[in-house]
């Protein structure tokens, strides 16, 4: 037996198939190597935008910003439960479109030129009134929040508003927040117009529908006591038929009556929506509680029961 020595033995790479050897991979050495060969680049590069950034941040005045995030109503219950949208699928889809109408009038010269005149926000707005409302409507900023949600109609991801930000610029923090006070509260007022205005028409329509089917009722009313007092003990032949007809009449009168009394409990709501939008300030909550009592009693009790005249008399001496 015989021994080759390890000097003289083939290299495995020699052999057939055999892969060689593996590369290293690079460390933390080879770059700091590589960062150093390219250092008078880096810094070539490097430095100029340093002193540019540096430069503007420097240079350019500061800007303060003040802003307030206003919710839209129901937002809350939307997040907490997505099948709200079903219950309610008229105001969710254009609750952007109604941000952007208020911002259409709380935003308009008018209204801006009132903000101006109430408070101090640019040193030259009495020199040039134009040039300010110009400058204040680009220092404005009026975002919409969003939430995803799982739609429940579709079953897909979509996002919802549930509510919109103000926020106003300026180079002097107390200006800053007086403009973006008054902005918000600028879009509040608008919305409870809005609401006073609806739900204001909507009291006259229905209190006109009330009114022509009263008097439509009434014209029922007076034939039917016409026919009865021309037919009385007449026409035999015809006694089912005429029983048929006062049936059908009745039928007629009590389904009037029904959307009579839909009717009323459809103004008794809308008395209580009007009444919430008048509530604008915490002194009302009280009003708006004593409102909100009276019109739910007055859906049980007629008008001249002992709790709903005490309810009047503490609404009108509020």
């Amino acid at each position: 037996m015989s021994v080759t020595p390890s000097h003289l033995q083939t290299p495995p790479s020699s052999y057939p198939g055999y892969p060689g050897p593996e590369p290293e991979s690079a460390g933390f050495g080879d770059y700091l190597g590589i960062l150093r060969r390219r250092r008078k680049l880096l810094l070539l590069v490097g430095l100029p935008i340093i002193a540019i950034g540096a430069a503007l941040a420097l240079a350019l005045p500061d800007v303060y910003r003040s802003e307030g995030q206003i919710e839209i109503e129901g937002a809350q219950a939307v997040r907490q439960n997505p099948n709200a949208l079903a219950q309610d699928p008229e105001e969710s889809p254009y609750a952007d479109q109604y941000v952007r109408s208020l911002s259409t009038v709380v935003l308009s010269d008018r209204t801006l030129a009132k903000l101006l005149a109430e408070h101090q926000l640019y040193d030259d707005q009495a020199d040039d009134p134009a040039g300010a409302i110009k400058t204040l409507r680009g220092d404005i900023k009026v975002d919409i929040v969003t939430v995803p949600i799982l739609d429940p109609n579709t079953g897909r991801e979509r996002d919802v508003v549930t509510a919109f930000s103000v926020a106003y610029d300026n180079k002097e923090p107390q200006r800053a927040q007086q403009g973006a006070e008054w902005l918000v509260n600028a879009f509040l007022e608008q919305n409870r117009n809005d609401r006073q205005r609806q739900a204001g028409g909507r009291a006259k329509f229905f209190a006109s529908e009330a009114e022509r089917v009263r008097t439509h009722v009434a014209g029922l009313e007076a034939k039917l006591s016409d026919f009865k007092q021309k037919n009385a003990g007449k026409l035999p032949e015809l006694n089912e038929m005429n029983l048929n007809v006062m049936d059908r009449t009745e039928n007629e009168i009590q389904n009037v009556e029904s959307q009579m009394q839909a009717l009323r409990r459809e103004r008794v709501f809308l008395v209580s929506q009007l009444a919430q939008a008048r509530a604008a300030s915490p002194d009302g909550a009280n009003l708006s509680a004593l409102e909100a009592d009276y019109a739910r009693r007055s859906v049980q009790y007629d008008q001249s029961h002992p709790d709903l005249i005490m309810l009047r008399r503490q609404i009108e001496s509020n």
